[in-house]
């Protein structure tokens, strides 16, 4: 009776069934996995619901790229990076899950496959099912220097099928790592023999975690056709104002193409609400104030999570450039998962098990960084309580 686009099993898996149990019988936990941001206490301009009191509120005016102000508003944002983007490179969507929904229809047909690295955030697995795509899995690999790099051995090796599209996030989510320079020189050269796109997502590029880091920005890409990602739910810290875009570039040919389809597709749907599109120009603005804040948390809880667990020869925290999260790497003879419902039964202490994020079922727990300062502390220090070397 129902589509074969939803395979999962639609149980609980046993830690967040745990957990489930454990916040129903009222009792503290200390969630480390904490993502939202406008639930980690940080501070939003109060005159930011004035952005949306507006008389062309009531007015429907559609466009299949979303309102020129919207546009323009995100074309500003990219200037004050030094980036020239225009308004017509820009498609806006109702925030990135749908980004990715738009170029999966744009690029694939039924049983096409998209290239996407591991370790990566899970949402990937559902969206590509709904549209009827499959995914190619590729490795990011530790380089010498203790950062993740793009394993080209294996993107070559996902490469069974004709592939449409390679997938890369900028910086990777959890492992943190920005493209490097030299990677983003390889992939054009990978795109370009197998006549393939680029979509690269960039919701976290705003959040470098160190000084001084090399970033390859792909909104001015001419040599390959490429779609960059972002939206107010990282960005902005407002999740729940449902806005992203695509930007569109590359060889001038593909990119007149790429625009008229995806202008076929978004008119198809319209999702994008009219009071977001008008606020975008504020929305947009108000993020720096934000943005430092949550750079600052994440900052200093990756500092006292290096601090807190250097004294443990078993523990290891990789290096971390950007965005909101960290891994920590457990001793090598643990079940991450068993280790992670201990902790949460024992501890009350919330952690997600590597393989959440398509690590290889291994020892890894994956924090964190926007948990407010005295949770995450406190969470590390039970952490460290729970190995107890």
């Amino acid at each position: 009776m129902f589509s074969g686009r939803i395979p999962w099993s639609l149980t609980e898996n046993p830690l967040t069934a745990e957990l489930a149990r454990k916040r129903s019988e009222g009792g503290e936990i200390l969630d480390l996995t904490l993502a939202n941001p406008t639930e980690a206490g940080f501070t939003f301009d109060p005159h930011l619901p004035e952005a949306f009191a507006r008389p062309e509120v009531l007015r429907y005016s559609p466009h299949p790229k979303g309102l020129a102000a919207a546009r323009e508003a995100i074309s500003r944002y990219y200037a004050d990076a030094g980036c020239t983007v225009s308004a017509d490179a820009i498609h806006c969507t109702a925030g990135t899950s749908e980004a990715y929904s738009f170029l999966f229809k744009l690029l694939c047909d039924p049983e096409n496959s998209v290239l996407i690295p591991h370790p990566a955030y899970p949402l990937f697995e559902y969206l590509a099912a709904l549209d009827s795509v499959r995914l190619r899995p590729y490795k990011l690999r530790r380089s010498a220097q203790g950062l993740w790099r793009i394993d080209f051995g294996s993107l070559d090796d996902a490469c069974s099928d004709r592939p449409r599209a390679v997938v890369v996030v900028n910086p990777s989510n959890p492992v943190g790592a920005y493209l490097d320079p030299d990677d983003l020189a390889h992939l054009r050269v990978f795109c370009e023999r197998r006549n393939i796109a680029l979509i690269v997502d960039e919701v976290f590029w705003d959040f470098p975690l160190a000084r001084n880091v090399l970033r390859s920005r792909t909104v001015e890409e001419n040599s390959i056709l490429t779609f960059t990602l972002n939206g107010l739910s990282k960005l902005a810290g407002l999740p729940q104002l449902k806005l992203g875009w695509i930007v569109s570039s590359g060889p001038e040919r593909l990119v007149a193409q790429a625009r008229s389809r995806l202008d076929l597709i978004a008119d198809a749907f319209l999702s994008v609400g009219t009071p977001v599109m008008l606020a975008a120009d504020t929305l947009l603005t108000s993020r720096v104030s934000v943005q430092e804040e949550i750079r600052t948390r994440c900052i200093t809880n990756y500092a006292v999570l290096k601090e807190l667990l250097s004294c443990f020869s078993s523990l290891h925290v990789p290096e971390v450039q950007g965005g909101w999260t960290a891994v920590i790497n457990l001793p090598k003879d643990t079940d991450e998962e068993h280790f992670a419902m201990n902790l949460l039964r024992k501890q009350s202490v919330y952690v997600h098990p590597g393989y959440f994020f398509d690590f290889p079922r291994g020892v890894h727990a994956v924090v964190s960084l926007l948990t407010p300062p005295a949770m995450f502390a406190e969470g590390v220090k039970r952490i460290a309580v729970e190995v107890g070397e």
